[in-house]
């Protein structure tokens, strides 16, 4: 069966589809995957055939309206408004890219861009397909959509918010970008809401952080995290070593793709933090979030550094709560603090403190050097919070999500 797979985005939008489509291979599957040329390498050694696109997710992230939507915060709106002018690029070509590959493939794994695109113009293809993504998005009365508020257990018609949550975001999405891609890219009548996704929808994240509701239909199914190791033979770079062993374990602090108007700021707030809270610090500054410059004796920066060899070696980790980077933390067993700063990373924030492995989230746009500060105390003090991540990290490593996809997205192929 020749099977393609597609991504889009930062890494962490990318690393997971990537151990998807060496899934699909190792099961021996011709399998191809569409992605961008920063990572080719993630597929080295598979046998996967990259199928590469020429667009820069770096450059789209350093935009204006990357910067606007970075500063959204929990406003899904204004976050939506400046996302549709950033994906624009990157639907149109994907699109393109998915009628292209097409013709050659014999099943499709659609990632994120099928919950924006709708399904009507892949069904005309008359190929097998499933969705494959690292957030829910199916419908609960039991839990609000990921960029909906929370709300307590208690409130009345609490149910009936919360799948009013999950219709304002199809909503929402569909009308920004899914019409514009049936009527221009698709040459089809745009349908009057976005339909409902296909069967199987495939989560790529871990049952025990994120259960599924009991109302969710059978064909949904939470998989486990898709997790892509690093090559057994890595080695860190000498400074790294040398800073790891001079002392006891440190905290790392890291944004992943998130941008920052003023990453020398960031920077001076996190070292002040560290300082305040008594610990060293190994920031790793992804694509702008944080800065290399004029950093305290206590304080290690590297541009980028393994997550699932570097977080078993740290005594917290501070990050953004995006989907991939949450995974590698809690798959680490040590406490994680979320710093959100948009959209579902504020759902896999909640989650942090309401499993009891990390202290209450402190939003980006409301961070301190003080209570940056006391949540690193509490996640580095607090052993009953360091007990319960190592116990969650040893389930999550138990799983083998990108098995359980592999196995029942084929079921439904092979039908």
């Amino acid at each position: 069966m020749r099977i393609l797979v597609l991504s889009g985005g930062a890494r962490g939008d990318t690393q997971p589809y990537a151990a998807l489509a060496r899934g699909f291979q190792k099961a021996g599957h011709a399998t191809r995957f569409a992605v961008m040329q920063e990572f080719v390498h993630l597929l080295d050694g598979s046998g996967v055939e990259a199928l590469v696109s020429d667009l820069d997710a770096r450059k789209m992230l350093d935009s204006e309206e990357a910067k606007q939507m970075f500063g959204a915060g929990a406003n899904p709106l204004r976050f939506l408004r400046n996302f549709s002018k950033i994906l624009e690029p990157v639907l149109e070509r994907g699109v393109a890219d998915l009628v292209r590959y097409c013709a050659d493939s014999d099943a499709l794994v659609l990632a994120s861009m099928s919950i924006i695109t709708g399904t009507r113009g892949i069904e005309r293809l008359g190929i097998p397909f499933c969705a494959a993504l690292p957030f829910p998005v199916t419908s609960s009365a039991h839990q609000a959509s990921v960029m909906g508020p929370d709300l307590p257990r208690w409130v009345p018609l609490r149910g009936r918010y919360n799948r009013l949550t999950h219709w304002a975001l199809d909503t929402l999405m569909y009308q920004l970008l899914g019409k514009h891609h049936h009527r221009r890219l698709l040459q089809l009548p745009p349908p009057r809401r976005a339909g409902p996704l296909p069967a199987p929808i495939l989560y790529g994240y871990s049952p025990s952080v994120a259960p599924p509701p009991p109302d969710w239909p059978k064909h949904v199914e939470v998989t486990g995290y898709w997790f892509l190791d690093s090559p057994a033979d890595y080695r860190p770079p000498p400074e790294l070593a040398a800073f790891l062993a001079a002392g006891p374990a440190p905290v790392y602090v890291g944004f992943g793709s998130m941008n920052d108007r003023d990453p020398k700021g960031a920077t001076e707030l996190v070292c002040e933090a560290l300082s305040r809270a008594g610990c060293r610090g190994v920031l790793v500054t992804g694509w702008g979030g944080l800065s290399a410059d004029d950093l305290p004796g206590h304080v290690l920066a590297l541009e980028a550094v393994p997550h699932d060899w570097l977080f078993p070696r740290m005594a917290a980790v501070v990050h953004h709560c995006g989907a991939g980077t949450t995974s590698a933390a809690l798959r680490a067993g040590v406490p994680g603090i979320g710093v959100p700063h948009f959209a579902d990373q504020f759902f896999w924030a909640r989650h942090l403190h309401a499993l009891g492995v990390g202290p209450r989230a402190v939003p980006r746009k409301q961070l301190t050097a003080d209570c940056l500060a006391r949540a690193i105390k509490t996640a580095t003090s607090d052993a009953g919070m360091r007990e319960r991540a190592a116990a969650l990290g040893e389930r999550i490593r138990g799983e083998n999500g990108v098995e359980r996809a592999v196995e029942l997205a084929l079921r439904h192929f092979q039908r």
